[in-house]
Formats: C-alpha cells, sequence, structure tokens
C-alpha cells in the first residue's frame, strides 16, 4: 500500500526560483532607462555638434568676406577714399555709381546674406592702414553691441566681431 502524503507547499521555505520572480522584468526596465539615458546624451552632442559646426561656418564666411574686400582695397587704390569710413547700417546701396560703390554695395549684400544680421565697418586708422570689421549676431539672440575688444567683449550684449588691418 503506498501512502500518498500531501504536501502544503505554504509551509515549505521558498525556493530560489519563486525568489526570483519578477526580477528579469525589472532587469529589463533597469536596461530601458540606461538606453534611454545614453540615446538622450547621444542627441544632445549631436545637437551641440551641429551648432558649434555652424558657429565655425560663420566664423569662416566672416573670414572670407574680410579677406575679399582687403584683395578690393588693395587692387583698388586709385579709389581708397571711396573706401574711407564705410559703415553698412548707413551706406552700402547706390543706383549710380563708381566701381568701387557698387564693390562695396555687393560686399554688403554678401555680408547680410551669408551672416545673420551681418554688419561692416571699413575705416581708415592712419596713413595706408585700413581697418576691416564684420559683425554679426553668432547666438541669433538679439545683440547689438559693437565692441569688438577682446578684454570687454560681453556676449550678451555685443554681435560677435571679425577685425582685420589691411596695409596698402
Amino acid at each position: 500500500m503506498m501512502f500518498r502524503h500531501r504536501r502544503d507547499h505554504s509551509a515549505l521555505p521558498a525556493t530560489l526560483p519563486s525568489l526570483q520572480r519578477g526580477v528579469g522584468m525589472l532587469e529589463v526596465l533597469i536596461t530601458l532607462l540606461v538606453l534611454a539615458a545614453g540615446l538622450l546624451g547621444s542627441a544632445a552632442l549631436h545637437l551641440n555638434t551641429l551648432r558649434e559646426s555652424q558657429l565655425a561656418n560663420q566664423r569662416g564666411q566672416a573670414v572670407t568676406l574680410a579677406q575679399d574686400i582687403s584683395g578690393r582695397l588693395l587692387g583698388d587704390r586709385g579709389n581708397i577714399a571711396t573706401y574711407n569710413d564705410f559703415d553698412s547700417q548707413t551706406g552700402g546701396s547706390c543706383t549710380s555709381c563708381t566701381d568701387a560703390q557698387q564693390a562695396l554695395a555687393d560686399w554688403k549684400t554678401r555680408v547680410e546674406a551669408n551672416l545673420p544680421s551681418g554688419r561692416i565697418q571699413l575705416s581708415n586708422t592712419g596713413g595706408s592702414l585700413y581697418q576691416v570689421r564684420i559683425y554679426w549676431d553668432e547666438n541669433r539672440s538679439g545683440v547689438t553691441g559693437l565692441n569688438c575688444n577682446k578684454e570687454e567683449w560681453d556676449e550678451s550684449t555685443d554681435m560677435a566681431c571679425y577685425q582685420l588691418m589691411v596695409q596698402l
């Protein structure tokens, strides 16, 4: 005769598999959180890279535009008086103008087209030394200050500035 014993599972101590019930789901949730944090970090890094690339492009445009007008200054010494104290805020468009005036108008148009809130100043600083300054709103924050001095420049109020000195 065989006796059957009925086991009461509630009286037995918990076994290892029953203690791990739900642990797999917790591991999956933690993995998803770590993955989400990594993807957000990667997206932030990508956006920062795009922004810095845009800023580098703007700086490169400013350098190219300054070199362009310096070449015009060197090549048009006969009309050098036309270039004295030019400010794109007050001048630059003309209907019947000389070649030098047209060059300044074209240059102004290129600066305004390639740089946000682009502005240019060209001045004779004495004798045959000319100063070329190109300003732009690098962060597109609406700043309008024209301080080009590195020690005093303030990002919150001053536009980005590229300055080139040209000796004729």
